[in-house]
C-alpha cells in the first residue's frame, strides 16, 4: 500500500527494494536532480551531466540531419529514432554516426537513426529543440 509521500531522488537501489529511507544516498548531491519521485515508485530521472549528454547528442543529430530547417517531424520509435526530412541530400550520414546510435536506416523522406533504450530521451530532447522559439 502507498503512503503517498514524496522524498527526493538521492537513492540506492538497495534502498528502493528495501524501502529504508535511511539508505537514500547521492554519491554526488552536486550532479543529482532536484526532482522527487514518490517511494517505491522506479526513478527514470538523470543527473544533470546525463541531461546534458543528452542534449549534445540530440544537438549534433539535429545538425547532421541538416538543421531544424530541414526536419519535418521526429518520432521515438522503441529502439529509434524516426525522422521526416525535407531533403536527403542534407543529411551528413558520416556525422550521424555518434555515440549511442547504432545504426542508420533511409527510405524515401525518413532517417531512421537506431540509438537503442536511449532513443526515446534524445527524441524527445530533439522535439523540444525543433519546437523551440
Amino acid at each position: 500500500m502507498s503512503t503517498g509521500r514524496v522524498m527526493p531522488l538521492f537513492f540506492t537501489l538497495g534502498a528502493i527494494r528495501s524501502g529504508n529511507e535511511e539508505d537514500h544516498v547521492c554519491a554526488l548531491p552536486e550532479v543529482c536532480s532536484f526532482t522527487s519521485v514518490r517511494k517505491g515508485a522506479r526513478s527514470t530521472r538523470r543527473t544533470l551531466r546525463e541531461e546534458e549528454r543528452v542534449m549534445e547528442e540530440a544537438l549534433a543529430l539535429i545538425d547532421a540531419l541538416g538543421g531544424i530547417s530541414n526536419i519535418v517531424d521526429v518520432e521515438p520509435c522503441s529502439l529509434r529514432i524516426r525522422v521526416e526530412v525535407k531533403s536527403q541530400r542534407e543529411v551528413d550520414e558520416a556525422a550521424l554516426r555518434i555515440p549511442p546510435v547504432l545504426a542508420i536506416v533511409r527510405s524515401g523522406s525518413f532517417v531512421q537513426v537506431i540509438a537503442g533504450p536511449e532513443s526515446e530521451v534524445i527524441a524527445h530532447k530533439m522535439r523540444e529543440q525543433i519546437s523551440s522559439p
